[in-house]
This record gives structure tokens, C-alpha cells and sequence, in this order.
């Protein structure tokens, strides 16, 4: 947090960071957010934020504050925008490459476990 603080001196800009310990807390980071009068916010990639998504990105809606997120699927959610990989698109290009590894390789990605079966099958 001390470089995203630097940064932001550099720019002239004052940063406000919050940490929210549990999703009760949201609301009162939000109003926090809002007493600081912070003109838009960041939201960083954690475990905690990932499984609240609907509600941080209802709750910039409601105080009207402009929110930028690390995944997409905040925006699924109604947020604002995004910025990061498109994680979707890095699986494709996984399996597009892998897919290219195991023609090289003459072999199937998997094997079946049907015993019964001795014929072996691929994604």
C-alpha cells in the first residue's frame, strides 16, 4: 500500500485506503468512503470481495461513487468497469495451446477409466 500511496502523491492525488475484515462491514467502509468524500473507488482482488461482488457493486451504485475492479465479473454484477486478464479467455488460450502440445505428442489428454472400455478419450 506504501507504493499505491506514493503514486499517488506523484499525481497529486490523495488516497484513502479501507480494509473490510467481513462482508457486514461493507456498508460501513462505504459511508466511511463517502465521509473521506473519495471520488471513486478501486476495488482489489481478494477472496473476501470476490464472493460480495453483487453487494460492493450495488452499494457504489447506491452512493453513486465510480468503481474500477480487477475482474470482469463485477461488471457482470453491475459494476462500472474493469480492468485485468480476461480469465476467461486465458482458459481458452490454455486449452487451445494444450490442445497443440498433445497433437505433437500423438497422445490423448486423457485416458478413459471405463475399464470396460480400452479405447482412450480426449477434452
Amino acid at each position: 500500500m506504501e507504493e499505491s500511496q506514493l503514486a499517488a502523491r506523484e499525481l497529486g492525488l490523495q488516497l484513502h485506503s479501507m480494509e473490510v475484515s467481513s462482508a457486514d462491514k461493507y456498508q460501513d467502509a462505504f459511508k466511511e468512503a463517502i465521509r473521506a468524500r473519495s471520488g471513486a473507488l478501486a476495488v482489489l482482488s481478494t477472496p473476501l470481495a470476490s464472493s460480495n461482488q453483487e453487494q460492493i457493486a450495488e452499494l457504489a451504485a447506491r452512493n453513486r461513487l465510480p468503481a474500477i475492479y480487477v475482474q470482469g465479473s463485477f461488471v457482470t454484477d453491475g459494476g462500472l468497469m474493469s480492468y485485468g486478464p480476461d480469465r476467461t479467455e486465458r482458459y481458452r488460450r490454455i486449452a487451445v495451446l494444450w490442445t497443440k502440445f498433445s497433437k505433437v505428442r500423438n497422445q490423448p489428454i486423457f485416458r478413459s477409466s471405463n475399464r470396460r472400455s480400452s479405447s482412450s478419450s480426449s477434452i
